[in-house]
């Protein structure tokens, strides 16, 4: 399909299409989301976006006309075409989006009814109002299938850095049958070019031509993953991972949302929905598949049958699977031996047929209830279609609110889903601007405007963590007591606050008040006041010797914290976190880490020192040693580490190194000896570098063995020491080290 509402269109009959539209608005199932309509378009909208740097939304048609939406302070908003296929030359138009001012549109031309080519196409916007149109892609001429299941290019998104699109080529199958287009293209299924996600520059020197070729598209290094059947939309989190949505076939197999990730196969022909293609297997009867119609159309019987060519699986083809849903909502699926559909608490993705589009992200964290998740919009109107009629056993056009939660046992996520509008009539698209969701219908040709309570509009808590134990030195294989205590500062009460204490490796959950589910610890307190504190005690193992640190973190909270964020990771300093350090008695070398595998990314550390001086060198010394603790008669070797924190190179470096009374001089290069000063000579050493002086000394008494070192020349003069002026002024050209014999 190339969007379902072409399937669902052709089955439905016009007056009834109109009854519906005359008989459901939008409504909005959440208090912290209203609903208005924005305007009437036009056409058969299929994309909206949003350009940041006009601060305008553009929408398009399916054959390539795109309009830019004008919103008056004192009028009725109104559309202005800019561009048609005559223009850019993509009458196949399924994608849309900007990158800093730059439009960029996803489709194929199609020639005849039976071949095209895809197209990646940029809108450059010139000082007179025009565009400036140039292809950055273009595919050559590729089989169309001439079917619902011709899905084409048409989902894109921008890379986190903005140089590149990720742009999806869907099936041009239902299933992996034959599609021979009525005979021209003989035994074709997929071809190299479909089913497939590509990542392609933005401004490469020249127009990149992709062949239909596998081998050649390997080596070109533009395909991201490849087994999508259709994912219509994609889009980024606020960490930059990218995600996409897809929907399956005919059969009632579930639709996915996935983790895209480079050089992954996410199964498609084989697997759709974490079920496997039957007609792959020898002996194939479609009519004993209950997921199938009961009643098979004739244009359903010519596409499942028995195959025995289909293409086998590879065998080490290794298959990422779909994100599971966890429910409540969108988690129906159909039983493949009674037929019956049923709810279940784990589905891959969500209900068969709901044709998931309009994936967004609330990357800005803008959104009350909603931090940092994503939302779905479903097509169709019900839950599949059977038998050329729809079922309602899970109605659809509605929005999703999906929460995940990154999983380490299978390294991928889990998504809770619950419906927070409805109503709609086959939206196809949706698009943020601040906080306010822009949802385009094709059924209604209507645009609505969907407004979140933003973040800061709403009740705040103040959560910290504090984590103490009852002892820090424990004993192999001996209980310790440990208490998290989580802290409100207010100003409101904090509701529905999680916690999470992923445990490191040998460290055993044995008891209290956290739930433990493989290692990692979990807890929901309901609710604590403004000003108060609840305290959980849980009992931990030390399996065996070693350090553990031992971390812990609030993984949300449905009040929004002040200062903190939930389930960025443990790393981040933020006084939602707390760590407790534990230390077997016995003796361990080892020292295990609380697994962080959601971590933000940190901001490079800025340094607090003044700038150099571009006009001088700034020379300090340190000694570092083998050991602070030799053995009479061990050899230690000890390094004298010279850096360079000035803003000119410096040539000419002297060292000298007095030895203690208790230590002779063996050997080392660069040194000569005169008692028991050493002296060391090295060359220039540049901004910001480091050169090193080594030697060997043997031990040769017990007491104090005191190491002094001093800069005794320079060229040039240092700005804040005085070279060889004695080795205790505490200058940064000095350095001493004690070592303790055993």
């Amino acid at each position: 399909m190339v969007y379902r509402w072409l399937h669902i269109f052709l089955l439905s009959s016009f007056l009834v299409h109109t009854m519906r539209v005359q008989a459901q608005l939008p409504r909005s199932l959440h208090p912290n989301i209203t609903v208005e309509k924005l305007m009437s378009t036009q056409v058969r909208g299929v994309r909206v976006a949003y350009d940041a740097q006009t601060r305008k939304l553009y929408y398009h048609s399916f054959p390539g006309d795109v309009y830019r939406i004008e919103q008056p302070a004192n009028g009725q908003p109104y559309e202005v075409p800019i561009a048609s296929a005559a223009d850019h030359g993509i009458n196949y138009l399924q994608g849309m989006v900007f990158a800093n001012g730059v439009l960029v549109l996803v489709g194929n031309f199609k020639e005849t009814g039976q071949r095209g080519y895809g197209l990646v196409v940029k809108g450059i916007p010139q000082a007179d109002g025009t565009w400036r149109w140039e292809r950055i892609v273009q595919t050559v001429p590729y089989p169309s299938s001439a079917t619902l299941y011709d899905h084409a290019f048409n989902g894109v998104c921008v890379t986190p850095g903005a140089d590149s699109v990720y742009v999806n080529s869907g099936s041009r199958t239902d299933h992996g049958e034959v599609e021979d287009t009525g005979g021209l293209y003989p035994n074709t299924r997929e071809v190299p070019l479909t089913a497939t996600i590509f990542k392609l520059p933005l401004h490469p020197p020249a127009t990149i031509l992709l062949p239909n070729d596998q081998t050649a598209l390997d080596q070109s290094g533009y395909v991201f993953c490849r087994g999508v059947r259709n994912t219509f939309d994609l889009a980024l989190d606020r960490q930059g991972r990218l995600f996409g949505v897809e929907n399956s076939g005919d059969r009632d197999d579930p639709e996915e949302m996935n983790w895209l990730r480079p050089g992954r196969h996410y199964g498609f022909p084989w697997e759709m929905g974490g079920n496997q293609t039957p007609q792959q297997f020898s002996g194939y009867n479609p009519g004993q598949d209950k997921l199938l119609p009961a009643t098979l159309s004739p244009d359903q019987q010519q596409k499942f049958y028995n195959d025995p060519t289909f293409p086998p699986k590879p065998g080490n083809l290794v298959i990422t699977q779909p994100i599971r849903n966890l429910g409540p909502d969108a988690n129906l699926v159909r039983d493949p031996a009674t037929g019956q559909v049923q709810q279940v608490n784990s589905v891959a993705t969500f209900t068969s047929h709901r044709s998931p589009l309009g994936l967004l992200f609330d990357t800005d964290n803008a959104l009350a209830d909603f931090t940092g998740d994503a939302f779905v919009l479903s097509y169709s109107a019900g839950g599949g279609v059977r038998g050329g009629y729809l079922f309602a056993e899970e109605p659809g056009e509605d929005l999703l609110h999906v929460r995940l939660q990154y999983d380490p046992a299978v390294d991928n996520f889990t998504v809770q889903t619950t419906k927070v509008a409805d109503g709609f009539i086959s939206p196809t698209d949706a698009e943020w601007v601040g906080n306010i969701m822009y949802v385009i219908e094709e059924g209604r040709q209507c645009i609505w405007k969907l407004t979140f309570r933003p973040f800061d509009a709403v009740a705040k808590a103040d959560l910290s963590l504090s984590i103490q134990s009852s002892d820090r030195i424990v004993a192999v294989n001996r209980p310790v007591s440990v208490t998290l205590t989580v802290r409100n500062d207010g100003p409101s009460e904090a509701r529905n606050v999680q916690l999470e204490n992923r445990l490191p490796s040998y460290l055993a959950y044995t008891g209290g008040d956290l739930s433990n589910d493989g290692g990692v610890l979990t807890a929901t307190l309901a609710s604590i006041g403004a000003g108060e504190h609840a305290n959980l005690v849980y009992q931990l193992i030390a399996q065996q010797p070693g350090t553990f640190r031992n971390a812990v973190q609030i993984r949300s909270s449905g009040t929004p914290d002040l200062d903190s964020q939930g389930g960025s990771g443990t790393a981040d300093g933020q006084d939602d976190t707390a760590l407790l350090t534990l230390r077997t008695a016995e003796t361990g070398l080892s020292v295990y880490e609380s697994p962080n595998p959601n971590q933000q990314p940190l901001p490079v550390p800025v340094s607090n020192q003044p700038a150099a001086d571009p006009t001088k060198a700034d020379v300090n010394i340190q000694l570092v040693a083998s050991t602070l603790t030799p053995n009479l008669n061990d050899m230690v070797s000890i390094t004298v580490v010279v850096t360079n924190r000035g803003g000119l190179p410096t040539t000419g470096i002297t060292v000298q190194h007095a030895l203690p009374n208790q230590m002779v001089f063996v050997s080392g290069t660069g040194w000569t000896q005169a008692g028991t000063i050493l002296t060391g000579q090295l060359t220039a050493i540049p901004v910001g570098g480091t050169a090193y002086l080594t030697f060997l000394a043997r031990v040769t008494a017990g007491g104090r063995l005191l190491n002094q070192a001093q800069v005794s020349a320079a060229d040039p003069l240092d700005p804040d020491s005085t070279p060889g002026n004695g080795l205790a002024t505490g200058e940064d050209d000095t350095a001493w080290l004690e070592l303790r014999v055993r």
